[in-house]
């Protein structure tokens, strides 16, 4: 994971995962696992929808007649009103910005390319005519108090509308215009916080859940989740022409049990945010060795996302697996000498990590 030089092989197809998994084959139709959710039908279709706020701000076009930020809340909140005015229950989540030692940090510092990005403090005359979204979310403090304005302007928006569901979620707190919400504040992340509230709309009474965002760890987070939830859950993603949704029953079905469980901890040690990847094999060849290993090395691969240290017998049969597809290599030691004999020259930058 690790190139010649020690530096850490980055991984550039972490969203690939999206269109693999989009793509698996359902099962017989009604053809259920022991452990997919059964939702009582008795009662009201209560739909659902839990937005992502960054991914429909990276989403957003950006008028000419926009000049200032009260104008820029005014439009995001008709966006959404117009986007998702059919769902009884709209539910906008935004990322918090200021966790030290954060994954997601230090993947926007990365995309940054070392670039110094400009601050701009945020109220409501606040001049934006000529700063594109891109770079008005650049800055990580502009970032966290744009999202917060923008989150206050859109709560206002729901609330003037007589019997209207509306939350949002932001800076580790939570409100909402039908219900008290202060136990679903908290300081996670994004993704986690989106668990928090399908969970919640699941108790509400929710038939129909919908998540929107562009992160692919959301996309396996909500597949992991899928068994807690209600039976139509669907995630949508992609901007534009490429926007597609996805239901998610037909994924878990086709996966199984065993390999819906471990995908967190399979993606997360196949490449995602800064957590590197295995030198030559991007996602879809990591995905192939993850469907081919050993019942017992995917129930172990679970287990890694409640155990900090995996065992060595499974670390060696998931790196043996990527490497020579139905091997019956045991030990990495192994692999790398029968690499090594392969090769017609050592490449030490081709051999797996020690």
């Amino acid at each position: 994971m690790s190139t010649p030089d020690s530096s850490m092989l980055q991984c550039c197809s972490k969203s690939a995962l999206i269109a693999i998994l989009g793509k698996l084959p359902p099962r017989s139709p009604d053809q259920r696992g022991r452990n997919s959710p059964i939702t009582d039908t008795v009662g009201p279709h209560l739909k659902v929808i839990i937005i992502h706020g960054i991914a429909e701000l990276q989403c957003l076009d950006k008028p000419d007649w926009i000049k200032n930020c009260a104008q820029l809340a005014e439009h995001f909140a008709a966006i959404i009103e117009l986007k998702n005015g059919r769902r009884d229950d709209v539910r906008l989540i935004f990322d918090i910005y200021d966790v030290s030692m954060s994954l997601r940090e230090a993947t926007r510092e990365k995309r940054h390319g070392g670039q110094d990005a400009i601050y701009y403090r945020i109220t409501d005359s606040t001049k934006n005519s000529r700063a594109p979204m891109k770079k008005l979310l650049s800055h990580t403090k502009t970032k966290m108090e744009l999202t917060t304005y923008l989150g206050d302007k859109v709560m206002t928006h729901f609330s003037r509308q007589d019997g209207r569901r509306f939350v949002v979620a932001l800076c580790s707190k939570c409100k909402a215009t039908h219900k008290d919400v202060r136990r679903l504040q908290s300081s996670q992340e994004e993704d986690l916080l989106s668990r928090f509230h399908a969970a919640d709309a699941t108790s509400d009474g929710a038939m129909e859940i919908q998540v929107h965002s562009l992160d692919a760890d959301i996309f396996v987070l909500a597949l992991r989740w899928y068994p807690e939830l209600c039976a139509n859950v669907s995630f949508e993603t992609g901007k534009g022409r490429n926007r597609r949704t996805i239901k998610l029953q037909s994924i878990v079905q086709a996966l199984g049990e065993a390999r819906t469980a471990a995908l967190p901890a399979f993606h997360s040690r196949s490449g995602a945010d800064n957590t590197g990847c295995f030198s030559r094999y991007a996602k879809p060849l990591c995905y192939n060795a993850f469907l081919n290993v050993d019942e017992y090395v995917v129930k172990e691969i679970a287990k890694l996302s409640t155990t900090p240290s995996p065992s060595d017998e499974t670390m060696n049969a998931i790196v043996c697996e990527r490497y020579v597809p139905m091997t019956s290599l045991s030990t990495v030691k192994d692999l790398r000498c029968w690499l090594f004999r392969k090769t017609e020259q050592a490449q030490s930058e081709r051999l797996p990590p020690t």
